[in-house]
Formats: structure tokens, sequence, C-alpha cells
């Protein structure tokens, strides 16, 4: 199964401002390949699908966004709602410089807005400042331990670190705070599929991120089609290795 190196597609359409943090597109993708548009989590209602994924998604689209009903409670000024939108047209025209000047003056008028952590951790991370990027990010869920999109963020540079034990607990608080949350479901699968050599594991968070899109991805058909066929082949040969041990 081939996978190229996963990059961050955190720029940065914004979409929402809660009471801290922007949610944006993107976040992980693989090397050309746009992230499926996701349909927002619905309540399951009249009778449930055949498919054991698709019942299991619209559990998953039933549970809260904790992220979002905190960040609800918070009073954001439309001045840093706009400053916010300005950076993030900033990044979208690929001036980075521009753009972390402007959230690290959003940073002192506004520390208490966990997105504008995020941003300067993505910026950061773009400028290959590693390290930064990670002590950004972690100030982001400092202020806000549901902020799912630092949590993602952060599974990904501790991967690519190679601490894959760090990485997958930040993809688990991710998918604590917002179950339904595609991206790091499926970042998740790739990092048990490829780097913890858990292929069950892997194969479920492939399904699930599968039954969470409004359209299947071609890709990742392909990778649990993969997989299916490694976990028969292994377990055919576990049989086999039994059978000869009697």
């Amino acid at each position: 199964m081939k996978y190229s190196k996963g990059v961050s597609g955190s720029l940065i359409a914004v979409t929402l401002l809660l009471g801290g943090c922007a949610t944006f597109d993107g976040i992980v993708t693989r090397s050309n390949t746009t992230p499926p548009k996701v349909e927002q989590p619905i309540a399951p209602k009249g009778l449930l699908p055949s498919d054991p994924w698709q019942r299991e998604a619209l559990v998953l689209q039933a549970k809260p966004n904790r992220y979002q009903e905190e960040s609800a409670l918070v009073n954001v000024p439309d001045s840093a709602k706009s400053r916010f939108a300005a950076g993030a047209q900033l990044l979208k025209q690929g001036k980075l410089d521009e753009a972390k000047s402007l959230y690290e003056t959003m940073s002192q008028h506004y520390p208490a807005l966990s997105g504008v952590w995020v941003q300067l951790g993505s910026i950061a991370e773009k400028q290959a400042h590693v390290e930064q990027a990670i002590a950004y990010l972690r100030q982001a869920i400092n202020l806000q331990t549901s902020n799912y999109l630092a949590h993602n963020h952060l599974g990904l540079l501790y991967r690519q670190q190679g601490k894959f034990s760090v990485a997958l607990n930040h993809y688990n608080q991710a998918l604590d705070s917002w179950p339904a949350f595609t991206q790091a479901r499926l970042n998740r699968g790739i990092l048990y599929d490829l780097y913890l050599g858990e292929k069950e594991q892997a194969l479920a968070d492939y399904q699930v991120y599968q039954a969470l899109l409004t359209q299947p991805d071609r890709k990742v058909k392909s990778w649990i089609a993969d997989l299916e066929r490694q976990l028969q082949a292994s377990n055919a040969s576990s049989g086999s290795i039994k059978e000869d041990a009697l």
C-alpha cells in the first residue's frame, strides 16, 4: 500500500470563528488529494442503514462537538473576527510573513483565542520552524483542551518526528472532542496502518472515515481493499501454522 507523505493543509478557508478558534478546511491530506466534503453532524432519524459502518457514522454524527459547544459560550469581538479573516486571506495568498505579523499582534490583544495560536502554529510549520509550531499548538490546547484542530495538527507533527504514541494520543483527543472529525479519523488510520502495524484498527478507521463522507474517497477505498487482503492472508497463514502444529 503506497502513501505519500502527509502534509498540513491548514490554509485556511475560514468557515467559522467560535470563541477562540476558526474552523478551517484541510488540516492533513496526502499529496495531490483534496479533502472530500463532509456533511454537518446530524442525528439519526428513521430506519438505520443496513451497512454497519453507516450506522456507526450516524452514531458518531449524533455525538456533540465539544469544542464547538464550549466556544459558543465565548463572546468574540467583531474586530477579532475581522482581523482573523484578514489573516486567513493573507495565508490564501501565500503572504506568510504578513499573516504571521497580523496573528502575532492578535495574540497580544486576544491571547485567550486559541485559534490564533493554531494559525501561528500552521505558519511556523510552513516556514520549517517545527518546534515553534508545536509550542504554538500546545498553547492552543492549553487554552482550550477540546481544540481538535490543534490536536490533529500536533498528531501530524509528532508522527513526522517518530513519536507515534504521542501522535496517537493527540488523534484520540481530537476524536474525543469531535467523534465525527474526519481528518483525525483518517490520520489515526494511517498511523495505525503504516507506523504502528495495527491493521485491524486502521481498517476500522478507514471504514468509518468513508462512511462519514458525502462521497467516498476513491484512494481510501483502494486502501480498504488492500488492508482486507492483507488481513485475510494473515488469517489464512495463521490458520495454516496452527494446523501444522497439531
